[in-house]
């Protein structure tokens, strides 16, 4: 099924649209709220962009010796795809090790909540960006990056912080529900930052045709 320039458009910006909602909703999750609702919520829009990517698929099947700015946006896809699949994978951790965390988690997680729902915008603006201004989709990547950055030197300081502090015969409980949430914070962190690498090649073409 071919598609045509302004229809693949869309279903690119819907699926960082849904990026950015999964985003919002995992923020809310690290701070505890509505953990069950926000679950669902993730695995519906992880749902929805598996159909996006079926349809983009079928129409990247249709290409004989594809450019290579079609190849580009075939990768991009397979990226924006694993960010969703990673970001349910995320929820489906927190939502199972969430009776695990210490009583104070949500105090400290603000930050990390805040930097989770900035990276997924300025993926969703990047995206956006990249049809219409370059040089503002790569600023878009760029801020991906730093805040990428910023989010791992923060579950740093919270995994130091729980593991000095975290006292009694539940520490270890609470320090692995800790460790696995921040792992899986991280992977779906650095998954959007492969995706965001991705565009910064993608203007580079575009911008030189």
């Amino acid at each position: 099924m071919k598609l045509t320039k302004k229809e693949q458009k869309q279903l690119f910006i819907e699926l960082a649209g849904n990026i950015k909602e999964s985003g919002e909703f995992y923020a809310k999750m690290l701070l505890l709220e509505n953990t069950d609702e926000m679950y669902k919520k993730i695995i519906k829009l992880e749902d929805e962009g598996d159909e996006f990517q079926a349809r983009l698929d079928a129409h990247f099947s249709t290409q004989k010796n594809a450019p290579y700015l079609t190849l580009e946006r075939a990768k991009l896809l397979r990226r924006m795809d694993d960010v969703l699949d990673n970001f349910a994978i995320a929820a489906r951790t927190l939502s199972i090790f969430s009776e695990g965390l210490p009583q104070d988690f949500v105090q400290n997680a603000g930050e990390l909540s805040k930097l989770v729902c900035e990276v997924t915008e300025d993926f969703r603006k990047g995206m956006n960006n990249l049809y219409t201004n370059f040089h503002e989709s790569l600023r878009n990547a760029s801020r991906i990056e730093q805040s990428r950055d910023r989010l791992v030197d923060e579950i740093f300081k919270l995994e130091t912080l729980y593991f000095k502090n975290l006292k009694g015969s539940d520490a270890w409980r609470q320090f692995t529900a800790i460790e696995r949430v921040m792992k899986r914070t991280i992977a779906v962190v650095q998954k959007i930052r492969d995706a965001g690498e991705i565009i910064e090649i993608m203007v580079y073409k575009y911008s030189a045709e």
